[in-house]
């Protein structure tokens, strides 16, 4: 569920800042397949980090993860003019 509305947040947003309406559908196509590529190293690496120092590091590990995509979130600038297409 949360997969599925991160994926709407995604779109609307590239919507919001694409320049032409042609290169949506690619720039998402790469982005399903880059987030498959980095989920796969994840859970490799997770592992790896759960048989060496145990379950509770993989935690502490994607809280600083996600503390770090909350603070970059955060600091992204709104920039003029890109907000002027029309999201269909």
């Amino acid at each position: 569920m949360v997969s599925n509305q991160m994926g709407m947040v995604r779109t609307l947003y590239l919507r919001s800042i694409a320049l032409k309406q042609l290169d949506i559908t690619p720039t998402l196509s790469m982005g399903i397949s880059l987030d498959h590529i980095v989920s796969i190293i994840c859970a490799y690496l997770g592992g790896i980090v759960w048989t060496l120092w145990g379950p509770q590091y993989v935690f502490y590990l994607a809280a600083g993860l996600s503390l770090v995509n909350l603070y970059v979130a955060m600091h992204v600038k709104k920039q003029d003019g890109f907000n002027d297409m029309e999201i269909n």
